[in-house]
């Protein structure tokens, strides 16, 4: 802990910070037009400098790292002077009507506070881009901060914004040199959250305004967990922004979180429930409602049984519903007639990670990305699915960590992978036996981890001898040179950590190719350390949690087996639980069909596609 005089009171700082980090937490305010704590500090703007002791110059309080005993000073007549100076070259031809338009803008209300804003004389005609459909261009009120530039970069990796030109000529544009939709742009809006003027702006906040209130909320899309900040006005929502100071998505966010909730205000949603009567609906109370369908499950439960009845839960409901949805179906109703599409798409992962590691949740976290020196993706599209996780893994990759694709298709991280194995569809399994053949006959696998950790190591060296790269380049199409270059990668370049997804699981073999999976992470030594483990990339938002809480056939909460456990929840939830074996969705449907299942609730789930699957799988 250091300590550091700052305008003449003593401070304590760490050793790593610098003086605006501490400015910030002890509440002194300095003017920092090109700083974002997202970002690595580049100093090109020059209003946060200070006074160092010992320092002939002013220093950048934003990158000039602290000291022990250091004296800094930050509001002196000479540091002011020079500040004012550099926000009124700024202001040159700034227009003045932004400012009072939008007062809330960081560059806006600095300019207020040196009372230089009457000063702001516009005398260029303002260009306006409107051509991309969430944000809105207009360069005329850019002070070429380079945070828009920098955020790009760092944060989402797309490189769309670019510095051109010296001087007085310096100007940013897009990468398209014309219309900002006619770029690379993914529709991130990190351009627009870190721009301080509103050069770059969300049309949501020109057209509905700046919110009342923030409320702090996750996103509800998919299975990455990114913490939002939502923006309220009048009790609706104006803007949805990423929470700065967020552990998964580190103030960062996809354009499905960030742009598309307006959905809530949609003139079609329906807002009360509805009965159907006669073939058409009939709007009615949540009493009337209620009562209806308690009445009706009640009469089909006692007329054709308990089982011919069946309730979905949903992936994207909390934890606190879901664990009420099984429930209710077990202990009221009484049937284990109970699913949802976390074991319709992930059980796979859960079954393999369950037999092979003890539990069916991933083994470490996204902060891993960082500390890995390779990563291994396979049947995921990060980028497009999981877009925040793929944007930190592309970033890893660009900062030098190792990167291995595995995917039919060639996938925006396969641009930035040092190995793209490019198999046939369905055939993970040979691929993945010849890297452990490549591991094992190379002697390149952890043979003190795998002593201690595993069993069964005789028996695998016997049968991973046969696979060898050529044999299984045969199935997979993959060349024996890169499978073989690829095994050495992962096993020698460690930590190594696994992403899958769907492009794995989603086979009538998906337990057997996550299982592969975890091996060639086991034989490596892979698991349980910093930067390395085997990480299920969830589709939708609780795909993990609704699992853990039980709407699976098989299992109660916390995963607990129905075969073995119902004596312990019967004396849990003091009543007698169903012994009959449950329905998952697909017999659902089938039992609808044949006219066995008589009612089904739905929560949540578009069960539709799936009826949809079925029909197209019977007509074959």
């Amino acid at each position: 802990m250091y300590s550091v005089i700052i305008n003449n009171k003593e401070h304590h700082g760490e050793a790593g910070q610098t003086i605006l980090n501490l400015l910030h937490r002890i509440g002194v305010d300095v003017p920092a037009l090109c700083y974002d704590e997202r970002l690595h500090p580049f100093s090109v703007c020059r209003s946060c400098l200070v006074k160092v002791k010992g320092q002939d110059q002013l220093q950048p309080a934003c990158r000039t790292l602290l000291t022990d005993k250091m004296v800094v000073e930050t509001h002196t007549s000479e540091i002011e002077d020079y500040r004012k100076g550099i926000l009124q070259m700024l202001a040159r031809d700034y227009p003045f009507s932004e400012v009072t338009r939008f007062p809330q803008k960081e560059f806006h209300q600095w300019l207020k506070h040196y009372g230089i804003t009457e000063e702001t004389k516009n005398t260029t005609t303002p260009v306006i881009d409107s051509s991309h459909p969430y944000m809105q261009v207009d360069m005329g009120r850019c002070i070429n901060c380079s945070r828009c530039v920098k955020i790009c970069d760092e944060l989402q990796g797309q490189f769309v914004w670019h510095i051109i030109n010296r001087g007085d000529k310096t100007k940013i544009i897009s990468d398209s040199k014309s219309l900002f939709a006619e770029s690379s742009c993914v529709s991130c809006g990190a351009c627009a959250d870190a721009c301080p003027t509103g050069a770059i702006e969300d049309k949501q906040a020109i057209k509905l305004g700046t919110p009342d209130d923030i409320t702090r909320s996750v996103c509800a899309y998919c299975g990455v967990g990114c913490e939002i900040e939502i923006g309220v006005k009048e009790q609706k929502i104006v803007g949805v922004h990423p929470a700065k100071n967020a552990l998964v998505n580190k103030g960062h966010l996809c354009v499905k979180g960030r742009y598309a909730w307006e959905y809530m205000y949609a003139g079609d949603r329906i807002t009360q429930p509805m009965i159907r009567c006669a073939g058409k609906w009939k709007k009615a109370s949540w009493d009337e409602a209620i009562k209806y369908c308690a009445e009706r499950l009640t009469s089909i439960s006692k007329k054709h049984g308990a089982d011919s009845i069946s309730i979905i839960g949903s992936a994207r409901a909390t934890n606190e519903d879901n664990y009420c949805i099984q429930k209710f179906a077990r202990a009221v109703i009484g049937t284990n007639n109970v699913d949802n599409c976390a074991r319709v798409c992930h059980q796979p992962t859960a079954k393999a990670m369950s037999m092979v590691l003890g539990t069916g949740a991933s083994t470490n976290s996204f902060d891993d990305i960082e500390r890995a020196k390779t990563i291994l993706v396979a049947g995921a599209d990060t980028t497009e699915s999981h877009p925040v996780v793929g944007a930190r893994i592309k970033q890893a990759a660009i900062k030098g960590a190792n990167l291995i694709v595995i995917d039919p298709r060639r996938t925006e991280l396969a641009e930035y992978a040092t190995f793209h194995l490019q198999l046939k569809p369905g055939t993970n399994i040979p691929l993945f036996h010849a890297m452990a053949h490549v591991i094992v006959s190379e002697k390149l696998h952890n043979e003190e981890f795998i002593i201690n950790r595993t069993e069964g190591w005789d028996e695998f060296k016997k049968f991973i001898a046969e696979w060898t790269p050529e044999r299984a380049a045969k199935i997979c199409g993959v060349h024996p040179r890169l499978i073989r270059e690829s095994a050495r990668l992962f096993a020698q370049k460690s930590p190594s950590m696994c992403f899958h997804g769907l492009g794995l699981t989603e086979h009538t073999q998906g337990t057997e190719n996550v299982m592969a999976l975890i091996t060639i992470a086991l034989l490596t030594g892979n698991i349980g350390k910093e930067g390395a483990g085997i990480n299920p990339l969830r589709g939708q938002n609780n795909v993990q949690g609704s699992a853990v809480m039980g709407c699976d056939p098989a299992v109660y909460t916390g995963m607990a087996s129905v075969k073995t456990e119902r004596k312990r929840f019967e004396e849990l939830w003091k009543t007698d639980l169903p012994a009959t074996r449950g329905l998952t969705l697909p017999e659902m449907l089938d039992a609808a069909v044949a006219g066995d299942l008589k009612a089904m609730w739905i929560i949540g789930y578009d069960v539709f596609y799936y009826a949809q699957l079925k029909a197209y799988q019977r007509s074959f």
